[in-house]
């Protein structure tokens, strides 16, 4: 007897900390607006990022490749997981994982906001890799992250975006990053995925946005 209600309290336990994880619910699906997308601009070195492929293999200089969009429906208190939102190179098929995702203080009250970012334990599945696909490669890389003055961390790591809640009537103007391009001047067409569907598209070429 006492057995079956220890089992009892522990599924108990596990249930709730199911239903617990996050205080507001986790939106499941989205729709965007397309906005702006392009190689970041290279103000103060942000265009660049440092990464490499597996740990011990030596860093390579990356440029951004960003798009901001308008997500919708956030009238009542919501989280959105991050990690969900990947874009995958058309002609190279190659995925990549958003470095970094930012709103900007006129999208959102009059602050600016920047995800946080969380080490990712080596062969523990995320959202990235749950929606991998078939014959498109990861580019799922290993970075030194930065604190918040721009001072690099010593230890080199692979990281996932921290999910968060947001309340918004108009929506929301997220912009997200890609280590992607090896020169200012590449080109690409691009998918915009959230988890296995396509919300969009865009193409670069010679580093400039192809209009639509």
């Amino acid at each position: 007897m006492k057995n079956l209600f220890y089992f009892l309290t522990i599924n108990l336990l596990l249930i709730n900390s199911c239903f617990s994880q996050y205080k507001h619910p986790l939106i499941e699906d989205v729709e965007i607006k397309l906005k702006s997308y392009g190689v970041e601009p290279n103000m103060f070195g942000g265009a660049k990022f440092e990464c490499s492929k597996n740990i011990n293999d030596p860093d390579e200089t990356k440029f951004l490749v960003y798009f901001s969009a308008i997500f919708e429906d956030f009238s009542s208190k919501k989280t959105i997981d991050f990690n969900n939102i990947s874009i995958v190179d058309v002609e190279n098929k190659v995925r990549y994982r958003p470095t970094g995702v930012s709103l900007y203080r006129f999208y959102y009250g009059d602050k600016e906001w920047y995800a946080s970012h969380e080490e990712l334990v080596e062969n523990e599945e995320d959202s990235f890799t749950k929606y991998s696909q078939e014959g498109i490669e990861n580019y799922d890389f290993y970075s030194y992250p930065r604190n918040k003055i721009g001072v690099k961390k010593e230890k080199k790591y692979r990281y996932r975006l921290v999910p968060e809640s947001f309340k918004s009537k108009k929506g929301l103007n997220f912009t997200f990053h890609f280590p992607v391009f090896k020169t200012r001047k590449d080109s690409g067409h691009f998918k915009i995925y959230w988890k296995d569907k396509v919300i969009g598209e865009f193409k670069i070429k010679n580093g400039e946005p192809i209009k639509q």
